[in-house]
């Protein structure tokens, strides 16, 4: 369970990661399109970064603390 759980904090800090990205793009855009799509796109990593904590929860038996979990 150990290993899952490293796993999972990967992944949820590999979604803040993107979502930044995506919102530094969109800061960056030419064109409102560009930035729509950055928008959208950082909104949908904030959506698995959700469900993510939410399955780590559920394996953990415990919430999810970024400042807690081990780097």
């Amino acid at each position: 369970m150990e290993e899952l759980l490293e796993i999972l904090e990967t992944a949820i800090r590999a979604e803040v990661d993107a979502k930044k990205l995506y919102l530094k793009g969109a800061e960056r855009a030419s064109t409102p399109e560009a930035k729509a799509l950055f928008t959208r796109l950082a909104a949908e990593e904030e959506s698995h970064r959700v469900c993510l904590i939410d399955l780590y929860e559920q394996v953990a038996g415990h919430t999810w603390s970024e400042w807690a979990a081990p780097r």
